[in-house]
């Protein structure tokens, strides 16, 4: 988890809250990158993901503080230009 960490303190930007959602959440990066607000339900501190074989999963955000870190996430993700990576999605977290 050290590691893990440190990866976490040295990622430029967005990237490091990105890398906390999908350790709380254990998403994968296509999940979080498709994910909308509109999947985030408030009241029962869930997000709704489509994942592989479009199979929708709920996942509960109150363990490890994953609620918490979706607060952090600008409701704009877009790109994510000073780490080269990029998504897709038009409505992000």
């Amino acid at each position: 988890m050290e590691d893990v960490e440190k990866v976490i303190a040295n990622a430029p930007g967005l990237l490091a809250a990105l890398i906390r959602a999908a350790l709380v959440t254990g998403c994968r990066q296509d999940e979080l990158a498709k994910a909308k607000r509109s999947n985030l339900n408030l009241l029962a501190k869930t997000l709704t993901v489509v994942g592989k074989g479009r199979k929708t999963r709920v996942i509960d955000l109150q363990p490890f503080g994953g609620f918490e870190v979706f607060g952090t996430l600008p409701p704009a993700v877009g790109s994510l230009p000073s780490s080269g990576i990029t998504t897709d999605c038009h409505t992000p977290l």
